[in-house]
Parts: structure tokens; sequence; C-alpha cells
């Protein structure tokens, strides 16, 4: 898959806002996907593929299944402006 670098800064700034800047475990991440499908005109599933690539690039994690919470790794709280999200 095609990574377009629009797609993925929204989702970093949403996440970002969320876990107030990679300090608190980010919650309802389905609604956050939602969200930044609404802005970029994508669907859940297509942002769905970015969180997936986060994760597998080791930048954010899974802590709890119940309640679902992410967060970013050391790996991904490195990550501090939107030219570092463009070397990813």
């Amino acid at each position: 898959m095609i990574y377009e670098i629009d797609i993925m800064k929204s989702l970093f700034r949403l996440l970002w806002l969320q876990s107030d800047n990679c300090k608190l475990p980010i919650q309802n991440m389905g609604y956050n996907l939602m969200e930044v499908g609404k802005f970029t005109c994508q669907s859940k599933d297509i942002i769905r593929h970015y969180l997936d690539y986060l994760i597998d690039q080791g930048i954010l994690e899974l802590v709890s299944e119940n309640p679902l919470l992410y967060q970013f790794t050391d790996k991904g709280r490195q990550i501090k402006s939107m030219d570092d999200i463009e070397k990813l």
C-alpha cells in the first residue's frame, strides 16, 4: 500500500492531541480513525491501515484491549514535527 503523507499527518495531529503530546494513552481509537477519515475523505478502513503501519513500525503500541488503549512508544515519542513524519 502506498501511504499519502497528508493522511499520515492528519492522523498524527489527532493522535498527538488525544495523547496530550504523547504523554497519555489514546482512547476511542475507532472514533479517532473515523474523524481522520472524515477530514481526509477516506474510509475508516483505509485509516486503519495507517494505524497498523504505525504499530508495525513500532511507533504506537496496544497497551490494553479492555478498555482499548494505545500509546506512543519511545520511538514514537521522538517524532516531534511534520518533517519527522515525512521521513517515515
